[in-house]
């Protein structure tokens, strides 16, 4: 049992998708049937038989919409097949049904979901699969399990996907939360998301005290709802920027350094965007950035997040003084990880988001690393250089406002804190509007503790 409750914890650790909290699940719930030191054919029965809680642990009702809801249908297809069996069955015995019955029912769920294999089914199999292995090794049998099921997925998935549908990028942005909190406040946190219609796969690892790491992963078109249903003070919050589509189109691309030698490919640079207003997280996510949510007196660890991004160049905007602080202390580790960290000079949420458009678009595969900070550092500079922000609060003197804009002003962005008092939006517009008439004024719904800001956009 201790063996497979250092499984779940690593699992959940090293999760960064769906998959990695549903294993997590299945080694706890497994690690929990598990009371002997060896496996027996008995105690093999009550650890694979244990996988049914799995579905009732996790949150995962509104995942059907994304995949096909066979993780469910993958787990009674084996428990079926071993309860109809006497518990004098061999391990081989079991191990051998359960895998049968895991292809079976990823095929069926397949079949269901008009050709797309659920991914947490096909890990699931392949579980199933390495433990068939693992056995036969143990035993110098024939081996092949896990290669014959790699070669089941790769028939089932065609490498040029023409059949699917392009992703919706407003569904797939992916909202994850870690933080601590005791069994009853997460339970509570767990209704209060069910009862908000928001979904996705939620698990912890409780200590004896009830209180312990906690993990919440999910897919939302409004990540701001999510946010605001999370403990203010607790946890870090990262939103991850939408899959890239396989036929996304590189006409107005502006890549650069092409190179016929070698394979040319479009490719979205690495920007880790800090965001202090929950109302910006989802455009900053669809822009293409990865976002961390900035909140006073909660630790960021980044670095292993820069890191995931897997590109030689990482673009870090932060939002204010202390997050700048936070990642200025990154730049010297993450070069000894072979990562130039390029730190912006930006200071607040619209800075943010206006350099963040501009460092997200796609470029060539082919640039260097010094091109790409040298063409990475002209973006910043130029997005800073058309907007000028300002904070303000119901002490601003509003004809100052009016005076500092101009008719060569052509778009005005106001992001409103949270609680904002209508009249002095109303004052703000009226104020704008009064220095440079005709002036386009989005109003944002930021949500943000501090003050309101203002925005400028220069033609």
């Amino acid at each position: 049992s201790w063996v497979l409750e250092a499984i779940a914890d690593a699992a959940l650790a090293g999760a960064s998708g769906m998959i990695g909290i549903v294993l997590s699940e299945l080694f706890s719930a497994a690690a929990n049937a598990a009371n002997s030191p060896g496996l027996n054919p008995v105690q093999l029965l009550k650890v694979l038989r244990s996988s049914s809680q799995c579905p009732t642990r996790c949150l995962l009702p509104a995942v059907e919409r994304l995949d096909p809801p066979t993780l469910s249908g993958l787990i009674e297809e084996i428990n079926a097949e071993l309860e109809t069996q006497p518990e004098q069955m061999s391990i081989e015995d079991i191990l051998s049904r359960a895998w049968m019955a895991s292809q079976v029912a990823l095929v069926e769920g397949a079949e269901e979901n008009h050709g797309r294999p659920d991914a947490r089914a096909a890990v699931l199999m392949l579980l199933v699969a390495a433990m068939v292995e693992t056995y036969c090794q143990e035993n110098q049998q024939d081996q092949g399990a896990v290669a014959t099921s790699l070669q089941m997925v790769r028939d089932m998935v065609p490498a040029s996907h023409l059949g699917l549908p392009a992703p919706s990028r407003m569904n797939s942005l992916v909202l994850t939360w870690r933080g601590e909190a005791d069994n009853s406040r997460f339970q509570r946190l767990r209704a209060e998301l069910e009862e908000n219609g928001v979904y996705g796969a939620m698990t912890g690892r409780a200590d004896m005290l009830g209180i312990g790491p906690r993990m919440l992963l999910v897919r939302s078109r409004h990540p701001r709802r999510v946010i605001e249903l999370l403990p203010e003070k607790s946890g870090m919050i990262l939103t991850r920027p939408p899959l890239p589509s396989e036929r996304e189109d590189p006409a107005n691309s502006n890549l650069v350094s092409l190179d016929s030698s070698r394979a040319i490919r479009p490719i979205r640079p690495a920007v880790l965007a800090y965001a202090s207003a929950p109302g910006l997280v989802g455009d900053l996510a669809n822009l293409g950035a990865t976002v961390v949510l900035s909140r006073r007196g909660i630790p960021q660890e980044v670095l292993p997040i820069i890191t995931e991004m897997e590109q030689e160049v990482v673009q870090v905007l932060p939002c204010d003084q202390v997050s700048a602080a936070e990642l200025a202390n990154l730049v010297r580790p993450a070069k000894d990880k072979g990562i130039e960290v390029m730190l912006a000079p930006t200071q607040d949420d619209l800075q943010v988001l206006e350099v963040a458009r501009a460092c997200c678009q796609i470029v060539s595969s082919a640039i260097e690393a010094p091109d790409l900070i040298q063409l990475q550092r002209s973006r910043t500079f130029d997005a800073l250089a058309t907007q000028r922000t300002w904070t303000v609060s119901p002490k601003t003197p509003f004809e100052l406002l009016a005076s500092s804009v101009s008719p060569n002003d052509i778009q005005a962005r106001i992001l409103t804190r949270k609680g904002e008092d209508p009249e002095l939006i109303a004052r703000i517009q009226n104020a704008l509007s009064q220095g440079a008439p005709g002036i386009r004024i989005e109003l944002i719904s930021g949500g943000q503790s501090g003050d309101t800001l203002v925005g400028v956009l220069s033609s």
